[in-house]
């Protein structure tokens, strides 16, 4: 019976190639994390995260993004929030962010900054407030064809020298 070969090869979804992975071919996905250089570790739910400067303004915490299914190699836009208690603490959009593709076909950027309220943490008093605290970080990505990815996690801040 020659129909079981057919459906097994319509079934099966084909090895995409790096260049295909970079195009934005296959599922799409942004996850979040840190690392240096080429590096990417995920962020996990309760991780604890110490805050930086953002370029931005203010303070927050510094982020990669690992992409799949998004075109790379190529400027997306980034939409980088954080909440705290439940309400938006800050919104930042970044038109320019340049998503490099990676030898397996993911994407990545480096050296974003999730910001928290640059009026609400002005001082180093009011950012010990932080210390201890959940926030939500949430990025989402959108390619130059429109496809959009969100991701977030829940981290613990950790503000000064512990």
């Amino acid at each position: 019976m020659r129909i079981l070969p057919l459906l097994l090869v319509l079934g099966c979804n084909p090895e995409l190639t790096v260049e295909e992975l970079c195009a934005g071919e296959g599922p799409s996905s942004v996850e979040l994390g840190t690392g240096a250089g080429d590096s990417f570790f995920p962020l996990a739910d309760g991780e604890a995260v110490g805050l930086v400067i953002a370029p931005q303004g203010g303070l927050g915490v510094s982020v990669r993004v690992r992409t799949t299914g998004l075109q790379s190699d190529a400027t997306v836009t980034a939409q980088l929030d954080s909440e705290l208690g439940g309400s938006t603490s800050a919104t930042f959009t970044n038109d320019g962010v340049h998503l490099f593709c990676q030898d397996d076909g993911s994407g990545l950027f480096v050296d974003q900054a999730v910001g928290f309220d640059a009026e609400l943490y002005a001082d180093l008093d009011d950012q010990f407030e932080l210390d201890g605290e959940t926030a939500t970080l949430i990025v989402e990505i959108t390619d130059g064809r429109g496809v959009t990815e969100r991701a977030m996690v829940d981290v613990m801040l950790e503000v000064g020298a512990r």
